[in-house]
């Protein structure tokens, strides 16, 4: 019975991973023969110099051994904590050259030329997914719409996310509104996929990601300096760019970590008053 216990905590504990940082984990554990201190820092070594990838990497691959570790033996592996793993990664790190953040915010400007190049003309008028039951009208400016997942929300608990009719070219309300009547005038039912693509099939994360960059090329932009998490940063850094209060723009991007302060520039002009 103990023996059958243990397995079901290993097994539920698993649950907790979001499946493909479970997978990524995973895919690295296998590969590792021992957890003595000789084959790890041999491992940091053979990452750098045949891999070819950074520390910051090197300790995500780290990370993934630690947790099978932990999971199989129930304690911190010694040798994953030992003093002469962090010297050695720190060592790599000092010898790496500092690279740019390639990725760029999408802030409020470029989003409203992303718009304008959409109104123009752009394909179609079907997008990503979500279910047509998900959005719901409350006024004649505001409407919701229920995102039962994410990668912020892993527990599935669900979030709901408010758009309001703006005195702004990039007003979400008058879109949203107009794309789920037309849904909805096509006889789909409340079951159905809210965004969907020219073909009528669920769009996929790929699919939105290579339309956005077709639109910010002929929007002016280059597409390869922005990726999905550029609406995240690009939101925080317009957010702070408006006035909005440090604490606001944390709760508002459901950001867990303080990896938002990363975008919020201050202003020089602030810099001269202070």
């Amino acid at each position: 019975p103990f023996h059958h216990y243990v397995q079901l905590a290993q097994q539920t504990t698993l649950l907790g991973i979001a499946p493909q940082t479970l997978n990524s984990y995973f895919s690295t554990y296998i590969k590792f023969p021992s957890f003595d201190i000789l084959t790890v820092s041999s491992f940091v070594c053979y990452c750098r110099n045949s891999l070819k990838v950074r520390a910051s990497t090197t300790k995500v691959y780290l990370c993934a051994i630690h947790f099978f570790h932990k999971l199989l033996f129930g304690t911190n592996c010694p040798s994953l904590i030992h003093p002469q793993i962090s010297l050695l990664l720190k060592g790599f790190q000092r010898l790496e050259k500092t690279l740019p953040n390639q990725r760029t915010p999408l802030t409020s400007d470029i989003l409203e030329s992303c718009i304008y190049v959409l109104r123009s003309g752009y394909h179609s008028p079907w997008v990503d997914r979500t279910l047509l039951s998900d959005i719901s009208i409350l006024s004649s400016d505001t409407l919701t719409i229920y995102l039962k997942k994410s990668k912020i929300d892993q527990l599935g608990s669900g979030t709901l996310i408010y758009y309001f009719k703006l005195c702004s070219y990039a007003s979400p309300y008058e879109s949203l509104s107009h794309y789920a009547h037309l849904r909805t005038s096509a006889g789909v039912l409340p079951t159905d996929p809210l965004f969907v693509n020219e073909k009528g099939h669920i769009v996929t994360c790929n699919w939105f990601l290579s339309h956005l960059s077709d639109i910010l090329l002929t929007a002016g932009y280059p597409p390869e300096q922005f990726s999905g998490h550029s609406f995240r940063s690009g939101a925080a850094a317009s957010a702070a760019r408006q006035g909005i209060p440090e604490y606001l723009i944390k709760q508002l991007g459901c950001w867990s970590s303080e990896a938002y302060h990363a975008y919020i520039k201050t202003n020089p002009g602030t810099l001269k008053q202070a």
